[in-house]
């Protein structure tokens, strides 16, 4: 079964006041790096990366990643990433396919991150 998360629920619980509580707390040095594991095709992932406040067009994340152990989705997300036109200040997107358990495969998705998400619809 695969589930998808509200992105309207998603930016409130990572969005703006968030980011902008964690940057200030590290004192405004980098933008935070949130990372969803178990990301699927990849939509919050980048919805993160696009993701501004809105009075103020802070892009509000300074690096954004996803873990999936499926190859068929992880191909979807690393195709949707590929298609999105360039822009100047955009956070780096990575998408890592490996399952949790994988330390040294996830190491690069997690090293660094400051927000991690998970959900799952299922757990088998």
């Amino acid at each position: 079964t695969y589930g998808e998360f509200d992105a309207s629920f998603f930016r409130h619980l990572v969005g703006p006041e968030c980011a902008l509580r964690l940057w200030k707390g590290r004192g405004g040095d980098r933008r935070p790096v949130v990372v969803d594991l178990g990301s699927g095709a990849g939509r919050l992932v980048l919805y993160s990366a696009l993701m501004e406040d809105g009075d103020a067009a802070f892009l509000m994340f300074g690096g954004c990643r996803g873990v999936e152990a499926l190859p068929g989705l992880h191909g979807a997300a690393t195709d949707a990433a590929a298609a999105l036109p360039p822009s100047p200040g955009r956070p780096p997107v990575l998408f890592v396919n490996a399952p949790f358990s994988d330390v040294h495969a996830t190491d690069s998705a997690l090293v660094d991150a400051d927000v991690v998400f998970s959900f799952s619809s299922c757990m088998s």
